[in-house]
């Protein structure tokens, strides 16, 4: 509606006056936007790269400065950032400053602190790691096998099936 009344008006206007129906307009149009800063609620310090979108499906970034420009079309304005809890707000209740609490979660700054050991003590290895990094032979082992078969301090079968017997009974 406003821009048929904007070429009526033009068509019958002079070169001044449609360098004035130019400045009425845009100004129109920047009345029809809102502003804004978003801040830190603790510190109150302004917040970049908060992400800022409306029901109406627009979405800004705000900028260095934590200021954000979005159009009137909308009834809800929500604020996002990994940093801060989500915040949203109708469109009358949203003022030229929106404060954006900080997560929980989140760590600012940390440090660590310890005594350094010697580095070799914690590399050196016992025997039985020592043993487990050899190369493990492949295929079968006939001497392995035969030194098992006729290994004389290798408790009888009697004996080997008492001491199962004796481990059930003790992790019952």
């Amino acid at each position: 509606m406003w821009v048929l009344l904007i070429i009526a008006i033009f068509a019958a206007m002079n070169r001044r006056a449609h360098i004035l129906v130019l400045l009425i307009t845009a100004s129109l149009q920047l009345s029809a936007q809102r502003r804004g800063v978003v801040v830190n609620m603790e510190t109150g310090v302004p917040q970049c790269d908060i992400i800022v979108y409306t029901d109406g499906g627009e979405s800004v970034v705000t900028a260095w400065d934590g200021s954000f420009t979005l159009c009137d079309s909308f009834a809800v304005v929500s604020f996002a950032h990994p940093g801060f809890e989500k915040h949203s707000v109708s469109l009358d209740e949203l003022t030229d400053t929106i404060a954006l609490l900080p997560s929980q979660n989140m760590l600012g700054e940390v440090e660590v602190w310890g005594k350094r050991k010697d580095i070799n003590q914690s590399f050196r290895l016992d025997k039985t790691e020592l043993q487990l990094q050899q190369p493990v032979q492949q295929g079968f082992n006939l001497l392995g096998f035969l030194g098992y078969l006729f290994k004389k301090d290798r408790p009888s079968r009697k004996e080997r099936r008492r001491q199962r017997h004796q481990e059930m009974l003790d992790n019952y």
